[in-house]
């Protein structure tokens, strides 16, 4: 069997979680982020798909209240993602009250 050796490699996308602590009405969700080109398709998809081009990653919210966030390169973009889930997730409690 012939050896196989990894010469060089290069992290070509990020991959992370983070959990809201609370369900997300996603059709609630949905109408506020709706102007920001995110898609909400339930017949194909469970999620909220929300494409963040200043932060150069796809967010996608579940009513779990999950979110799942790729594309980004770097490691010490998650700080920034992690503040735009919450700046959205504040935008949407907002929508609850009024």
């Amino acid at each position: 069997m012939p050896k196989v050796r990894c010469v060089s490699f290069k992290v070509a996308n990020h991959v992370g979680t983070f959990d809201t602590k609370q369900t997300l009405n996603l059709n609630r969700l949905y109408t506020t982020l709706r102007n920001d080109g995110c898609t909400y398709e339930t017949e194909l998809f469970p999620g909220l798909i929300h494409p963040c081009k200043k932060l150069n990653t796809t967010i996608t919210f579940f009513t779990s209240g999950k979110v799942n966030f790729t594309g980004f390169k770097r490691k010490h973009d998650i700080r920034a993602i992690q503040r735009e889930i919450k700046q959205i997730v504040s935008r949407y409690k907002q929508t609850i009250v009024l």
